[in-house]
C-alpha cells in the first residue's frame, strides 16, 4: 500500500481548520434545542390535545442529532491531538548535494501519484448503498494516508458524521421555527 505525504499533511491540517466552525455550529445548536425544548415542555402543560407530544419529539430527534455529531467531533478532535501537526521548515528542503534535492523531489512525488492512484481505483469500488460516494471517499482517504494507524481520525465512519452534521444544521433551523410555533401556540 503506497501512502502519501502530502494526504498525511494536508487531510489533519483541513480537519483542524473545521474545528472551530464545528464548535460554534454546537454552541449555537445547544441553544436553539435548549429553547425549543422549554417551549415544547410548555406547551405539553398547557395543551389538552394529542397534538402537544409533537414538539417534544422533535425536540429529542433534535438532541439525537447533536449529541451524535458532538460524539463524533470529539472523538475526532481526540484523534489529532493524538497525532501532532507535522510542519515543514524551510531548513528540510536545502541540501549540499542538488542533485539529491531533485531525487528525492521525484521519489516524493511518484509516492504521492502512485498513492493518489490507488486511492483513485479505491474510489471506483462501490460496495455499500447508504451514501455509497462517501464510503468509497473514505476508504481512499484511509488508503492514501497509509491505513487507520496513520490516520486515526479516519476510523470513524464518514457516512455517519455528515449525516449528524447535516442533521445538526437541520435542527438548528427547526428548533428556531419549532419555537416560534410553539410561542404562537401558548399564545392562541
Amino acid at each position: 500500500m503506497a501512502t502519501s505525504p502530502t494526504v498525511a499533511r494536508l487531510l489533519p491540517a483541513i480537519l483542524r481548520m473545521c474545528d472551530r466552525p464545528g464548535a460554534l455550529l454546537l454552541r449555537l445548536a445547544t441553544f436553539a434545542l435548549t429553547l425549543f425544548t422549554l417551549m415544547a415542555a410548555l406547551v405539553w402543560y398547557h395543551s389538552d390535545t394529542l397534538t402537544r407530544y409533537l414538539p417534544a419529539l422533535f425536540a429529542l430527534a433534535g438532541w439525537i442529532c447533536v449529541g451524535t455529531f458532538s460524539y463524533f467531533r470529539a472523538g475526532i478532535r481526540r484523534s489529532l491531538d493524538s497525532h501532532p501537526p507535522q510542519t515543514i521548515t524551510g531548513t528540510e528542503l536545502q541540501t549540499s548535494d542538488p542533485t539529491s534535492t531533485s531525487s528525492d523531489l521525484a521519489t516524493g512525488l511518484h509516492a504521492d501519484i502512485t498513492a493518489i492512484g490507488e486511492a483513485y481505483r479505491e474510489t471506483q469500488i462501490i460496495t455499500t448503498r447508504f451514501f455509497p460516494r462517501i464510503n468509497a471517499t473514505q476508504r481512499a482517504l484511509v488508503h492514501a494516508a497509509g491505513g487507520v494507524v496513520n490516520a486515526p481520525y479516519l476510523r470513524y465512519d464518514l457516512r455517519l458524521v455528515l449525516a449528524s452534521f447535516v442533521g445538526t444544521n437541520l435542527t438548528v433551523a427547526l428548533a428556531t421555527f419549532g419555537s416560534i410555533v410553539c410561542a404562537l401556540a401558548l399564545l392562541l
